[in-house]
């Protein structure tokens, strides 16, 4: 690992010995420096970016270390004229002190610049940047997060996340205009890099600040891909497709975008089909897929129908299982006018995972250390559509409407079989079972909004109405087969169990809103607000085996919840300041009643003061500190009320708890960054800390034959929870170096009970992580790092459970292009899993390599030859630690296998093509 790691800097620093850095000053005709004028080293051959800085405050910069050659030099600021010439490194070459640039006003002063014969590679113009795609080098199979790799200032995570001039971007336009519901990794991964002209970055306001022109503070960091020409009036997309080998099977992917623009529409359309791991266009599709995630209860308290509970302490390896996936996507967008917008998305997707899992535990009660192993087979099969539309039109300048509607069917299948067995060292087996299960089920939901705003003629007097309405209907069904064997105590059981549950849930929501000016820049808010729930749960239950209905198991639930509000606000906001007190008075009445078996509980009232802070400081273009106070009140959920028992795993039952009251939280979160991207360097950190008082939690009741029963309850301990983070970057230009250093910690106390005894858990962790690579790629693009984590859990009941994690990860990266058209890329990702709780270290290394060959001198086509973990060292692995065991987790994941994809883009245009040069990799992708 040390050698891999030296060599790669090794390789970094012999780079950099050959290399040139320049330095001057940029000034204005009266000598004045410029401060944040743009600083460009152009290769002559196409105008690409061989080095971008901006000017300090003294109008001083110093380049990034340039190869041998003839560059251009270009000096630009919005309302000058560029500043241009040749410079040479090499013998006898340009001296690296430039001087003092002097560059003169434009004759005709406008809003935006525009050279002919120039390309300009990044303008700024107060908040907003905007880069010049074509001053960057791309591969021709290069998407647009790619690109975005390139650019100076942004950087874009191995999760498709992206951070630009220290924040996260929120939402990726396009031409202006949302592009799939404004999911940043659609965009980024969907649309071709050869398609955009420019990249704009900069802070948006909310829709409605921009159409009332009142500044709510709010702020999302946005990017808009504006493209060019050709392809908003006609068509474009790729293909790719390919097939390979694996030893236990073959492997396979097929993915194609088409968008097709005119002056008022826009159609996109996406699919994806693979066998390899790949779920589809984004972490939200996939999450859509596999069920949405649920499972937490607004409580914070989860149980699955196995009785896995889930406390945090957990890190994981890859991703688990083997998928087989296919997505499919339409997006519409419509603009008939400046008045009218209307946008529509459509999605299936279907997943097909198998998962081995591997468990081997201890747990405890009390002083009695219990030995257990766990292996399971799931295979789920789940077919999602969703779609949403989103029509906004102002009918006037004084008056807009919008209507929002989204929703979703899903359909999905699973079945199990579990095999588990516990023993206590010395005495023998305590349980042994065998357990399987099928289930089917079907889900709907549908959400409506409709909004309308009016403007006053006094400005900033607006009156805003708001109204709701979500659907949602749940059936599932499905079968439970559970023997059971005790063996210390000679005793058997078994159960066959089948359960349909039919569940309805209706929410109603309203608001209006009053904003009165009181002063310049400062206004009054009045809001009123109604909210109503009522959900539904039928559930039937029979003895498969007697086919008899079990009515003690198959409750009639019905839960109304209703909310009343009014909050006052009062906001400022100022070019620097920005400030938002609020107090809101809600009043919360929730009752349920069991028509079945007649149990009722009698509607209770809760009235709460929830007061909110929010307070921006913009300290200047590259420094800022946000600050905020929140309160939040939680009411138990339907299934943590309901008393009747689930017993469709005997081993672990859990019962709810009709004496359940919300639950209070208060949250202060920071944020402050400090950070010039362009010059190389940035630093920002936050804090979040919150309490909860009379928490919801888990008591836990373990009989003599470790029989569990969970029931959630509120507990007078209240639970804790801080969580930190700090950033810093900078780029050694002398030595052709990029770094980026973080630190983490975090800690969090909560209680629960164990046996009727109180049990507080205590989970700390801290950890950092470090990270280099050059800064001309041009040629050779070589990364380095590592993140190293500690997790340290204490049990105030039972410190035999106290543990310590130790896990680290590195990786190696590097990408050589030695001619146009042709590159070699590989990647090595080493994750070691350490806990003084087990015998060995768990350590995985995941090797991948391709190399890629243009066939076609524009870029159009291309041939790529992929080995995936060449080792044929992946697996998920996970350690952590629960109420009252510790665990460790081994999964099948994808293998090694090797494949061959081929790639053509196309347009209508098809005699522009894609830009020829290396393609910028931030690291190699790794699947799982």
């Amino acid at each position: 690992m040390k050698k891999l790691l030296l060599l790669a800097i090794a390789v970094m620093g012999s780079w950099a010995s050959n290399a040139q850095v320049f330095i001057g000053t940029v000034a204005d005709t009266t000598n004045e420096p410029m401060l944040m004028a743009s600083v460009a080293f152009l290769n002559p051959s196409d105008s690409t970016v061989a080095s971008f800085v901006i000017t300090d405050n003294d109008g001083k910069f110093r380049s990034g270390r340039l190869s041998d050659g003839n560059y251009i030099f270009q000096v630009s600021f919005l309302g000058y004229e560029t500043y241009s010439t040749t410079v040479t490194v090499g013998e006898n070459g340009t001296p690296p002190d430039l001087g003092v640039i002097k560059i003169r006003p434009a004759l005709n002063t406008l809003s935006e610049v525009v050279i002919n014969g120039q390309r300009i590679p990044v303008l700024i113009n107060k908040d907003t940047v905007e880069y010049n795609a074509s001053s960057f080098r791309v591969q021709a199979d290069d998407n647009v997060e790619d690109l975005l790799k390139r650019l100076p200032g942004i950087e874009v995570e191995r999760d498709g996340s992206i951070t630009a001039q220290g924040q996260e971007v929120q939402q990726v336009l396009v031409d202006g205009k949302e592009f799939f519901g404004g999911d940043p990794t659609v965009a980024t991964r969907n649309i071709p890099a050869d398609a955009v002209e420019r990249v704009q970055v900069y802070d948006r306001q909310t829709d409605d600040a921009m159409f009332t022109g009142v500044d709510d503070g709010e702020r999302s960091k946005t990017i808009n891909l504006e493209l060019k020409e050709d392809r908003r009036n006609g068509y474009f997309g790729y293909a790719e497709g390919g097939a390979g080998y694996a030893e236990d099977r073959y492997p396979f992917m097929g993915k194609a975008g088409v968008h097709s623009f005119t002056n008022t529409t826009r159609v996109s359309v996406l699919t994806n089909v693979n066998n390899i791991n790949d779920y589809g266009f984004s972490f939200g599709d996939f999450r859509d897929m596999s069920g949405g995630g649920g499972g937490m209860g607004r409580g914070g308290y989860m149980i699955t129908v196995d009785g896995s509970e889930s406390i945090p302490l957990n890190y994981s390896g890859p991703n688990d299982g083997l998928y087989f996936s296919g997505a499919t996507g339409v997006n519409l967008n419509w603009d008939p006018n400046r008045n009218h917008r209307f946008n529509a998305s459509y999605f299936y997707t279907h997943l097909d995972n198998f998962t081995t899992t591997t468990e081997n535990s201890r747990e405890f009660v009390g002083n009695t250390e219990i030995v257990g192993r766990r292996e399971s087979e799931e295979n789920s099969i789940s077919n999602n559509h969703s779609f949403s539309i989103n029509h906004r039109s102002d009918l006037d300048t004084m008056n807009r409407i919008e209507f929002k509607a989204n929703g979703s069917y899903q359909a999905g299948f699973s079945n199990s079989t579990v095999f588990e067995q516990r023993d206590i060292e010395g005495q023998g087996t305590l349980q042994q079972s065998n357990r399987s299960t099928n289930s089917e089920n079907n889900n709907t939901g549908a959400n409506f909004n409709l909004n309308y705003i009016h403007k006053f003629n006094n400005a900033g007097r607006l009156l805003t109405i708001r109204s709701g309405l979500n659907l949602t209907d749940r059936e599932s069904q499905g079968e439970w087969q559970n023997n059971n064997a005790f063996p210390l105590d000679n005793d058997v059981d078994s159960l066959f169990q089948s359960r349909q549950d039919l569940t309805f849930n209706r929410v109603y929501s309203a608001s209006a809103a009053y904003s009165e000016p009181i002063a310049r820049k400062h206004l009054l808010e009045f809001t009123a607000s109604l909210s109503s729930n009522s959900e539904n749960l039928r559930r039937n239950t029979s003895d498969v085996y007697s086919g008899g209905f079990l009515e003690e198991f198959s409750p009639n639930f019905s839960m109304t919840e209703s909310t009343r509000g009014l909050a006052l606000a009062y906001k400022y906001t100022g070019e620097k300041h920005n400030l938002d007190v609020s107090v809101r008075g809600n009043m919360y009445t929730q009752g349920a009643v069991e028509s079945r078996l007649e149990s009722t509980i009698t509607p209770r009232n809760y009235t709460y003061l929830l007061p909110n802070i929010n307070y921006n400081y913009n300290m200047s273009s590259f420094s800022r500190l946000s600050v905020n106070y929140s309160t939040n009140v939680q009411l138990p959920e339907l299934t943590q009320l309901l008393t009747l028992r689930d017993i469709t795993n005997p081993l672990i039952t859990y019962v709810g708890n009709a004496n359940l009251e919300p639950q209070y939280t208060n949250s202060l979160w920071a944020h402050f960054g400090s950070w010039n991207s362009f010059a190389g360097y940035g630093w920002w950190g936050f804090i979040n800390a919150s309490r909860t008082d009379n928490v919801i939690s888990t008591s836990q009741t373990i009989d003599d034959q470790y029989v569990r029963t969970f029931t959630p309850e509120n507990f007078d301990n209240p639970s804790y929870s801080v969580r930190g983070n700090v950033s810093y970057n900078r780029s050694f230009n002398s030595i052709g170096l990029r770094s980026r250093a973080g630190l983490n910690s975090s800690w969090s106390r909560s209680p629960n009970r164990i046996n009727g005894a109180l049990n507080e858990q205590s989970n700390t962790a801290a950890g950092g992580s470090l990270g280099l690579s050059n800064l001309n790629q041009d040629i050779i693009e070589v990364s380095v790092g590592g993140e190293w984590n500690m997790n340290w859990s204490e049990f105030s009941l039972q410190e035999q459970l106290n543990q310590q994690y130790f896990s680290q990860s590195y990786y190696v990266n590097f990408d050589w292009t030695p001619f146009k058209g042709f590159g070699i890329e590989s990647g090595v990702n080493m994750n070691n899993y350490s806990n003084a709780s087990f015998a060995e270290d768990q350590f995985v290394p995941v090797w991948n390599a391709n190399i890629r060959y243009n066939l076609s001198k524009t870029g159009t086509a291309q041939l790529e030859l992929t080995v995936s973990d060449i080792l044929n060292q992946n697996r998920g692995v996970s350690r952590f630690g629960n109420l009252n065991a510790i665990i460790e987790r081994n999964t099948n994941s994808l293998g090694r296998y090797v494949m061959i994809t081929f790639l053509y883009k196309f347009n209508s245009n098809m005699g522009g093509g894609a830009e020829e040069g290396r393609g910028h990799r931030e690291e190699i992708r790794m699947v799982h």
